[in-house]
């Protein structure tokens, strides 16, 4: 149970050590050990020093890549809502060509941690569209109030739905490990991102109408729209 001592061996290890391949398997335990200690930043520089093995060990067969991709994705989900910038890292991780095939062959239940991290976060907002039609083309292998919120929003323009699906989304997130402590920016984020797509296709705005389809009261939606 000591992680930090653990951690601290595994480096000095890989130093040492002139084989590449335990190297490799030492920094999976280096990164655990990281986790176990909550030490965030340590994690990080881990994670993309293994994303960089991962592509650059030629001599691993293909198949295997794949799946220490798909390691390496569900090992991000513990700095999505821990690290300052978590859900930057698991956007840009996540919506990478490769690991973007390894989560669609391996894992399309990932696809609700890069939805949370992508609409939570502003400035990942421009890979919305990328994010849509990979939800699009995986929706008989995997979709879940957060998904189909997405799909409502973005490809349907059904606000009404979407509206629906805000308090079982809401649920989901509360019960996720990895999510329970992202539901209120969530929440927050989807009613900015229907508002907007609400605005964009229509001319005119009935304020009363608007607060029922952000499920709030029509003061506490006038005072939030100002805000935004």
């Amino acid at each position: 149970g000591d992680y930090r001592l653990a951690a601290d061996l595994l480096m000095h290890y890989r130093t040492l050590t002139l084989d590449s391949d335990k190297s490799f398997s030492a920094l999976w335990g280096k990164l655990a050990g990281e986790i176990l200690t909550q030490t965030w930043e340590g994690a990080l520089e881990d994670l993309n020093t293994l994303r960089d093995l991962i592509d650059s060990r030629s001599s691993t067969p293909p198949a295997m890549q794949l799946q220490q991709r798909c390691w390496l994705m569900h090992w991000a989900l513990f700095l999505l809502g821990n690290h300052p910038n978590g859900r930057s890292v698991v956007a840009d991780l996540f919506l990478q060509d490769k690991y973007l095939q390894a989560l669609q062959t391996n894992a399309p239940h990932l696809l609700r941690y890069l939805a949370v991290a992508v609409i939570t976060n502003p400035r990942r907002r421009d890979k919305m569209r990328d994010l849509v039609r990979a939800i699009g083309i995986e929706r008989p292998n995997f979709s879940d109030p957060i998904t189909l919120l997405l799909e409502d929003l973005f490809t349907h323009a059904n606000f009404e739905r979407a509206q629906e699906r805000l308090k079982d989304c809401a649920m989901v997130l509360d019960n996720d490990f990895f999510l329970c402590n992202s539901e209120e920016l969530f929440v927050k984020s989807a009613r900015l991102s229907l508002f907007e797509s609400y605005c964009r296709i229509h001319e005119r705005i009935d304020l009363k109408m608007l607060a029922e389809k952000l499920g709030m009261e029509q003061i506490a939606a006038e005072k939030w729209i100002v805000k935004m």
